[in-house]
């Protein structure tokens, strides 16, 4: 394709310059001929004057177009209407009202009803935005009949007798470590803690107590662990001290005291640099 440049060099018009390139390309563009890869490239660019397009992209769209790229310079193209339609990811087609009123009404006698989503998603909508426009009286028929199916077709379960309750506040206060009253909940089967503040105070206050004491006891126990640090040699480091303390990482240290972690922070960098400095005195002697 190259070559047929070459060959016709000598026959190029005089004067030539890009103007017929730029108008082809707009004819190309206001025929959808830009899909595909030609997505990527400097479309806008080939329109507009002093922008021209690169070899690659001469070739490519010579070959994309079954066009020579002599006549994409010099020739004025014309391009049939085939009467195909390019599909485009950003273009919104509406779909006919029949078809859309005829999948609303399908989904309406179905059992169990269909959501709009589903629907838009079967005639070829993202969303259920035009169905909710056009059609609102349907869609209300469909939102609320399925609303009351899920309610009439709900699984129920029965409710918790106060042994089993008591028996899962029983287990937290036995556990090492503190247990949430939401974790207790969600393990004897409740939807939220609510039902524990019916007839459990003197389990529930327990259990509450039991992790603040544990709370308070893990807490001294990092304090001291960072008081500790600031006198050792050398001055570890936080990530180390949070292994040493089986922490995931230094986050609960950093938050809970910022105070004494920027404290070991300066601490080990002063020991940092008095070892620098004395190691450059022994190096000077």
């Amino acid at each position: 394709m190259v070559s047929e440049l070459i060959v016709a060099g000598p026959n190029l018009p005089p004067g030539f310059a890009l103007d017929q390139f730029q108008k082809n390309a707009r004819h190309l563009g206001r025929k959808n001929r830009f899909t595909g890869p030609f997505r990527y490239r400097n479309i806008r660019g080939w329109m507009r004057q002093g922008n021209a397009p690169r070899m690659d992209s001469l070739i490519a769209l010579s070959q994309g177009q079954n066009i020579s790229m002599l006549a994409l310079l010099t020739e004025n193209i014309e391009i049939e209407n085939t009467g195909e339609r390019h599909a485009s990811t950003r273009a919104h087609y509406r779909v006919a009202d029949c078809a859309a009123e005829d999948a609303l009404r399908t989904a309406l006698r179905e059992e169990p009803p269909r959501s709009l989503e589903d629907v838009a998603r079967t005639v070829g909508y993202r969303g259920a935005s035009s169905l909710l426009n056009r059609f609102p009286d349907l869609c209300r028929q469909i939102v609320t009949r399925r609303r009351c199916w899920l309610r009439s077709h709900a699984p129920v379960n029965p409710p918790l007798s106060r042994e089993h309750i008591e028996q899962g506040l029983s287990e937290a206060l036995e556990q090492d470590d503190p247990v949430s009253l939401h974790a207790v909940a969600a393990k004897i089967g409740l939807r939220n803690r609510r039902r524990l503040y019916k007839g459990f105070h003197d389990l529930r206050c327990a259990v509450v107590a039991k992790n603040q004491r544990l709370r308070k006891q893990r807490a001294d126990a990092i304090r001291g662990a960072l008081q500790a640090a600031l006198n050792e040699t050398p001055v570890p480091t936080l990530t180390e001290l949070a292994r040493r303390l089986r922490l995931r990482d230094v986050n609960r240290i950093t938050r809970r005291f910022p105070k004494l972690a920027a404290a070991l922070r300066q601490s080990r960098q002063e020991s940092s640099n008095m070892l620098l400095c004395t190691q450059s005195t022994q190096h000077g002697n």
